[in-house]
């Protein structure tokens, strides 16, 4: 997959391909998009308003929505389309990447989005025989962090189609997930983690390694910070953690953590993230989970 530089969808119409092929007896095929190209022209939709766009590449037949505020299937979000209610949202893609069958992606929906207020989002979509068939996402506003960084700048094209980076870097995120979120081994935060080059976009945590390093002094040896790891995707120097954290005391309700990290020399080097609240079953749009 080659980079995907940043991408304001203010208003697109479709996914326009021309790249064809020669065949022996010289027929001129279109070339097929990718998964990553079918997920970019999705999210598009939502600031084009063109449905066909969604039912051309979301399946009609399993389309399993894990985002809790959205009804389950398809057809509600062609309705919505066709009925005008997304119109002017944007969507600006600053990353996305590809995993075996996933694509996930980095992006801010703005303008009439969430009355207004834009919201930095992961998405992540799971394709079986061309189609989405599955989405999963994290919403949250965006804010000034006011320490030089914001929730999606920095590195953007580090992204290795070579699969042995790739499997490296899951390993590596896998391993961190199980020491230090899962079984809270803090003392081997330094071996995860390169506290001398960490950049740290996550709001409230500083700009560099200070802020966690600060967060974890607080934690005692074998304190978890997540209560569950669900997923784990990757392509090239980044991996994309999916993670449940622990009940809220007063509510009862746990927050969803994607955490997007960008590995280097086998150690975390750049972080991302977006936390949402998961919402009590009774307030859910579908029965599909969180996750």
């Amino acid at each position: 997959m080659k980079p995907l530089y940043p991408v304001l969808f203010a208003s697109v119409a479709a996914l326009s391909l021309i790249g064809c092929s020669s065949s022996d007896d010289d027929d001129m095929n279109e070339a097929l998009p990718s998964n990553t190209e079918k997920a970019v022209a999705v999210l598009g939709s939502f600031a084009s308003g063109d449905s066909a766009v969604f039912a051309e590449y979301v399946s009609a037949d399993a389309y399993t929505q894990h985002n809790l505020s959205f009804p389950d299937g398809r057809a509600v979000v062609i309705e919505a389309l066709d009925a005008g209610a997304l119109d002017g949202t944007t969507v600006e893609i600053f990353r996305s990447f590809e995993d075996d069958d996933v694509v996930f992606t980095h992006a801010i929906y703005g303008g009439t989005w969430n009355g207004g207020t834009p919201q930095v989002a992961f998405d992540v979509f799971r394709f079986e025989d061309g189609f989405i068939v599955e989405h999963w996402d994290n919403l949250d506003a965006v804010q000034e962090d006011n320490d030089g960084t914001t929730q999606t700048d920095g590195t953007l094209t580090a992204i290795s189609d070579d699969m042995e980076t790739t499997e490296a870097t899951r390993a590596v995120v896998s391993a961190m997930s199980e020491d230090l979120f899962l079984q809270g081994q803090w003392s081997s935060f330094g071996d995860y983690f390169d506290l001398d080059n960490y950049v740290q976009h996550s709001v409230g945590a500083g700009a560099d390694s200070a802020g966690i390093v600060g967060i974890i002094s607080t934690l005692p040896e074998g304190t978890p910070f997540y209560s569950s790891v669900e997923f784990i995707h990757a392509q090239g120097d980044f991996a994309l953690m999916m993670s449940e954290g622990f009940p809220d005391a007063d509510t009862g309700l746990a927050d969803a953590y994607y955490d997007l990290f960008r590995v280097a020399d086998g150690k975390v080097i750049e972080h991302w993230d977006v936390i949402q609240s998961i919402p009590a079953e009774s307030d859910r749009a579908n029965t599909n989970g969180k996750w």
